[in-house]
């Protein structure tokens, strides 16, 4: 990791698997179920429960945290974490972190064993298990995500700022192919995370993003990365999103 970058909390660690739980409502949300829309059967919800139980030994749960200051500058907006090396061009990210002073940069995942056991699951023919396994892996991934969010804030608000939303490469502008300066950054590889040649994160349920941080101890208006999603029919929604797409962040040529 660059000089001068902080570390924050215990930068690279495992987290039992007992402290990110998940629940059914995720997996089945995992599986395109729609609350209020469509129903699972009992003999789903039954295959659910049993999928669960076995997630439960299959996953590895591992973050990365570091923390750094944020620049703004010139006048196309480039964003600049000078101690990490890091630099984007992307106007949805620079109005997402309006007003913050510094960046924490995460990553994590839970590890390649629920997706290997999913795919074995598959190749011997039991495919409602491996279907469930993955969406499995899905809600774990997600679930120790909003955990790293969590302490990420609380990183932060113990230094006197609150944290935006979570937010990604990948997102409206900001180009997927720039997570690989971000993991290496962080030196992600030390907990198994990299990328594929077409940038997909490996293990597949792994996650990195940033949270800005800004001075004082406001509420955040914006508690979770769907508040500022548009994107429609999104089977892993939590929330609606705030604001209209064409003012809370700028509008990107030739996409809604």
């Amino acid at each position: 990791m660059a000089e001068g970058a902080t570390q924050a909390l215990a930068g690279g660690r495992t987290i039992p698997s007992s402290e990110v739980p998940f629940e059914r409502d995720a997996v089945l949300r995992a599986l395109g179920y729609r609350p209020n829309k469509t129903r699972a059967s009992e003999a789903s919800l039954a295959a659910v429960e049993q999928g669960m139980r076995q997630a439960a030994g299959l996953l590895h749960p591992l973050v990365l945290y570091a923390d750094a200051a944020l620049q703004c500058v010139g006048p196309d907006a480039m964003l600049r974490v000078p101690s990490l090396d890091l630099h984007w061009r992307s106007p949805a990210l620079t109005a997402m972190l309006a007003g913050a002073e510094r960046v924490t940069v995460f990553a994590g995942t839970v590890g390649a064993a629920i997706g290997d056991a999913a795919r074995e699951a598959m190749q011997r023919g039991d495919y409602a298990l491996g279907v469930v396994l993955d969406a499995c892996g899905s809600a774990a991934a997600s679930a120790l995500a909003e955990r790293a969010r969590h302490e990420a804030e609380a990183w932060a608000r113990a230094r006197g700022c609150r944290v935006t939303a979570p937010y990604s490469p990948g997102y409206r502008d900001w180009d997927i192919a720039d997570q690989e300066p971000l993991l290496r950054a962080i030196e992600a590889r030390r907990i198994g995370i990299r990328t594929s040649d077409s940038h997909y994160l490996l293990p597949e349920k792994s996650f990195c993003g940033i949270v800005g941080w800004i001075r004082g101890l406001a509420e955040a208006p914006q508690a979770s990365g769907c508040a500022i999603c548009f994107l429609p029919g999104c089977r892993y929604r939590r929330m609606p999103p705030v604001g209209d797409p064409g003012t809370l962040l700028p509008a990107i040529p030739g996409r809604g």
